[in-house]
């Protein structure tokens, strides 16, 4: 059951933070947000209106990433890319964690201040963790998740080459879509992850024998 409810973090996690960003955030404070020309993380700056009321929300998803980690590992049962999808949930989670609580960026105003350089760099190792966690979870399961999970990736990729080509240009005007589509992509690929492991959970008998829902892809 414990294994079960930490399996399942994944998708309320996703539910929680789009909820947070796109629906909160507009609600209480229409004029600082934006879907197109906002970046997400300015949600989050330092001095921002929409902080203090973003940082219980954020910080219940990086919980429940964790706990969606520690539920992927404990399902593992030695199959590698459990483990390593694992392992760089919790890398990703670190990063989050660390981008909102210890590397905040400041105002759009403040330039590239040593705050958002740090933020930019703390940014930058959660994409690599995101993306190594599409990698690894390719294998988790067949070639249809695989091909999924390589798509996801491919998106993220695809649309962060734009916003961060935009960001040098000093253009904003489309930079928050660019971003929420990424983000978007990424939690759907989340809470997919999750509800196709609980989906996947062995059968435990009555006589107490476990018995596999799925054959499970594995990386060799």
């Amino acid at each position: 059951m414990t294994r079960k409810v930490l399996l399942i973090g994944g998708a309320p996690a996703s539910v929680v933070h789009l909820a947070a960003i796109d629906i909160v955030a507009p609600l209480v404070h229409p004029g600082y947000h934006s879907y197109t020309s906002r970046m997400v993380s300015e949600l989050f700056a330092v001095g921002a209106p929409t902080r203090g009321l973003l940082l219980r929300p954020m910080a219940l998803y990086n919980l429940l990433v964790f706990a969606h980690a520690a539920g992927v590992g404990a399902s593992a049962r030695g199959q590698r890319a459990r483990v390593l999808t694992a392992a760089a949930l919790v890398g990703y989670g670190v990063c989050s964690t660390a981008g909102l609580l210890i590397a905040p960026m400041e105002l759009r105003d403040a330039g590239i201040s040593p705050q958002t350089l740090l933020h930019i760099w703390t940014t930058a190792a959660q994409g690599v963790f995101m993306a190594l966690v599409l990698v690894f979870g390719a294998f988790v399961h067949g070639t249809w998740f695989r091909l999924y999970s390589l798509s996801t990736l491919a998106v993220c990729l695809v649309f962060g080459t734009f916003a961060s080509v935009e960001a040098a240009r000093g253009s904003m005007r489309w930079i928050g879509l660019t971003e929420r589509v990424n983000i978007y992509v990424w939690m759907l690929w989340l809470a997919v992850l999750a509800l196709s492991l609980l989906a996947r959970v062995p059968i435990v008998t009555r006589s107490g024998h476990v018995r596999p829902r799925h054959r499970i892809a594995t990386i060799e």
